[in-house]
């Protein structure tokens, strides 16, 4: 998110700022005006790549220590070769990743109409 963030920051241009400015925007009012808007759309796409891995870390974690949870289930019905359960799992794990992205891409049209669909 960090380097979405500071991605989103350069690509803003001089002029827009160097604008807000000149027509006596403080500092205060470069960042909430000019800046934030400009750099929302890449904090979005900050936000969605984190929880990816996010998601992926926690039921990895799961899958290692057996860890009480959706990753901890999986693997221990692949300890017991229960496939149907185990497929059942990775089913369950793929769906709510695609559910999280398709929350927060709704959430970034919600904030940044602007940006337009990713």
């Amino acid at each position: 998110m960090v380097i979405a963030t500071i991605a989103g920051v350069q690509q803003v241009s001089a002029d827009r700022i160097n604008a807000a400015r000149s027509l006596g925007a403080n500092r205060i009012q470069v960042i909430g005006r000019v800046l934030l808007p400009a750099t929302l759309p890449d904090l979005i796409g900050g936000i969605r790549v984190a929880v990816g891995f996010a998601w992926t870390t926690v039921v990895a974690a799961e899958l290692n220590n057996g860890i009480p949870g959706i990753g901890g289930l999986a693997y221990l019905a692949g300890q017991q070769l229960n496939t149907p359960l185990t497929m059942a799992c990775i089913i369950v794990i793929g769906l709510t990743a695609l559910t999280l992205d398709a929350v927060i891409s709704w959430i970034g049209a919600l904030v940044v109409p602007w940006k337009g669909k990713a």
